[in-house]
């Protein structure tokens, strides 16, 4: 892709602006290594092996943005009248709290589960639908102890595909529009290639909307880091009321910077309110 003619002039902006966009390019540099750590790992015939690869490089990268006190495993989660979860992925879990471990597997108690995070290769609409019914069986086993559910995937459709499944789902389910945003969809979702969101109620608690962050992947990796780090800081009591306006004010300079250096994009990133979609 040829390179845009518009070039910021380093001379016209502030120095907060100049963080802003070392950032964006950070997680744009971060977002191309994690896609090609990804496509690296599907030359070799190992697709049996290629599902828990892809928890690796995910676990890797969001062990560089969450504190110490959060473990990240994979395996179970026991509720508190014993019923077990079906397994997922990546478990963001208290790094205090006991855990019976078998092999590269854990057994978690649901007071130390923090969030749970499931990864995909490429989402199709059959892996969306898996995700929303293990969410749904999580729901009716833990209830008020079901945890924020990720969704992350190295590829996938855009936006609106993801949208129609979800409105196919909630429909045959015989859910409510609002028992489907509150309950089953995905705290946060990142398609690498192609798109990035984060719920109301989990980074912009002072917005009506959800954010959703198109065709620039470092943005939508970023919006993905800061949904967990807020959902961690929530989970540990280390929530204070300002933390909201400074992970608003990163996201809006962030996102900003992303129109700023579109680089080798031959369109620039766009942000839309939920409600525009």
């Amino acid at each position: 892709m040829s390179r845009s003619k518009i070039k910021p002039r380093p001379d016209n902006l502030s120095a907060t602006q100049k963080a802003w966009i070392k950032i964006a390019r950070h997680f744009d540099a971060r977002a191309r290594s994690l896609t090609a750590e990804f496509e690296a790992s599907r030359l070799p015939d190992n697709s049996a092996e290629l599902g828990r690869v892809r928890e690796v490089f995910l676990a890797r990268f969001l062990r560089e943005y969450l504190p110490s006190s959060i473990d990240l495993l994979g395996g179970h989660i026991i509720s508190s009248t014993g019923l077990q979860s079906p397994q997922h992925e990546i478990i963001l879990y208290r790094s205090d709290a006991p855990r019976i471990l078998v092999g590269d597997r854990a057994l978690t108690y649901a007071p130390g589960v923090v969030a749970i995070v499931e990864v995909k290769s490429n989402l199709e609409k059959d892996d969306y639908r898996e995700f929303l019914e293990a969410r749904r069986r999580t729901i009716e086993v833990f209830g008020s102890e079901a945890h924020p559910a990720f969704l992350f995937a190295f590829d996938g459709p855009p936006a609106p595909r993801l949208n129609q499944w979800g409105q196919e789902w909630w429909t045959r389910k015989k859910l409510s529009e609002s028992e489907w945003r509150e309950l089953y969809r995905p705290q946060a979702l990142c398609i690498l290639p192609h798109v990035g969101w984060i719920a109301d109620r989990n980074v912009l608690r002072k917005g009506k909307d959800s954010f959703i962050c198109k065709e620039s992947p470092g943005a939508g990796l970023f919006l993905f880091a800061m949904a967990l780090s807020a959902c961690v800081m929530d989970a540990l009591d280390r929530k204070v009321d300002w933390l909201d306006d400074y992970i608003r004010g990163t996201l809006d300079g962030v996102l900003a910077a992303a129109k700023t250096t579109v680089g080798a994009q031959t369109r620039k990133p766009t942000v839309k309110r939920r409600s525009e979609e």
